[in-house]
């Protein structure tokens, strides 16, 4: 295995990043944002990403949530 030794991650870091495999589209490598937080030498942590997609999940929700209350008061209002 020619000596390599991957960096050892802690059990928050791993499951962090096993979120970024439901939405495949958005990862750490694309976007002007993370390019500006690389360059500035921060680092993303394991409780960010974990931050990040719950709040996608939930904004995701409440958004569904907010249609389905409109198009449920538009069919009783008409």
């Amino acid at each position: 295995m020619l000596g390599y030794r991957p960096p050892a991650l802690e059990i928050g870091d791993l499951a962090s990043h096993s979120l970024a495999y439901l939405n495949p589209f958005r990862d750490e490598d694309s976007g002007e944002f993370f390019e500006m937080v690389k360059e500035d030498g921060l680092k993303i942590t394991w409780y960010a990403r974990i931050w990040d997609y719950l709040s996608r999940i939930f904004i995701a929700y409440f958004v569904y949530q907010t249609i389905q209350a409109f198009r449920k008061l538009g069919k009783s209002s008409g």
